[in-house]
């Protein structure tokens, strides 16, 4: 089975309507990375 590298993309997303009204929303990226296959096996230990 062979991982290809993904990256995701989203938003985060807040709002609050006590004591005061807040909103905001802000772009994120999270990047998965195929250790295994990269050759960097040794990185497995901090990365899970």
């Amino acid at each position: 089975m062979s991982a290809l590298p993904k990256l995701v993309i989203g938003n985060v997303m807040h709002r609050r309507l006590r004591p005061a009204k807040n909103a905001f929303v802000y772009p994120v990226f999270h990047m998965q990375l195929p250790v295994e296959q990269s050759g960097f096996r040794k990185l497995r230990r901090f990365f899970g």
